[in-house]
């Protein structure tokens, strides 16, 4: 028992030195490769080949205000970008299940690689309770980063 205090004890030490902190894998959802098809196809022409890695995080918050679509959950959706960075979306339940629903840009880098909610300002989305300080925004871009 002693010396399983004592390791959990380095682990929290060891986690407090670091300068950034990971999210656990446990909240880092797989990207279903239908909804990665949808991304990758809602992505300008020069974007598609640089996409990598993509992993999710279901988002906490007030969304009664978002549109009928998000009604069972919103997820973040964030892709590595190779030469980019990193690009995040707002999607919906059916999006992560099958590749078809609702999916909005929510970073500057997902904005100016895909069409996806580009004419929907982001002070509307805020409305909606979706923005870059929504639960689930930062935690998708540490599974990629």
């Amino acid at each position: 028992m002693a010396a399983l205090a004592a390791t959990v004890g380095a682990v929290v030490i060891a986690a407090a030195g670091t300068a950034s902190v990971r999210t656990p894998s446990a909240q880092c959802l797989q990207v279903r490769p239908a909804a990665l098809m949808s991304i990758r196809s809602g992505l300008h022409r020069a974007a598609r080949p640089k996409l990598r890695s993509a992993r999710a995080v279901k988002a906490k918050g007030d969304f009664s205000h978002a549109p009928r679509g998000y009604a069972h959950g919103v997820y973040f959706v964030s892709a590595k970008l190779r030469g980019t960075g990193v690009a995040t979306w707002a999607v919906s339940t059916s999006f992560m299940t099958n590749g078809g629903g609702l999916i909005y840009a929510v970073s500057r880098t997902a904005r100016a690689v895909s069409e996806f909610g580009a004419d929907v300002p982001l002070s509307v989305m805020a409305r909606w309770g979706i923005s870059s300080r929504t639960h689930g925004f930062a935690e998708s871009r540490s599974c990629v980063t």
